[in-house]
């Protein structure tokens, strides 16, 4: 798989794929905020970093989201203007 190139892609893919992605990536547990727009698809790549901040990080360069981390959940929000 492309993982060991350090690169997770995605093509198409909504925030509830990518979402899955991640999960199974780095086994936590990522809850989607009710104002996402789980209908709008995205293509591109995000490195993969040993560390899930970092590849979120890099994931919002990409598709407009933020994150919040609280007791070692992540809740994905929409990236505010």
């Amino acid at each position: 798989g492309a993982w060991h190139d350090k690169i997770i892609p995605f093509e198409n893919a909504n925030l509830v794929a990518i979402r899955k992605i991640l999960t199974q990536l780095y086994d936590v547990t990522i809850e989607l905020d009710k104002g996402l727009d789980l209908d709008k698809t995205y293509s591109g790549v995000t490195v993969y970093y040993d560390d899930i901040d970092s590849t979120l990080m890099q994931l919002s360069y990409t598709v407009p989201i933020e994150f919040i981390k609280t007791d070692g959940n992540i809740k994905i929000i929409p990236k505010r203007e």
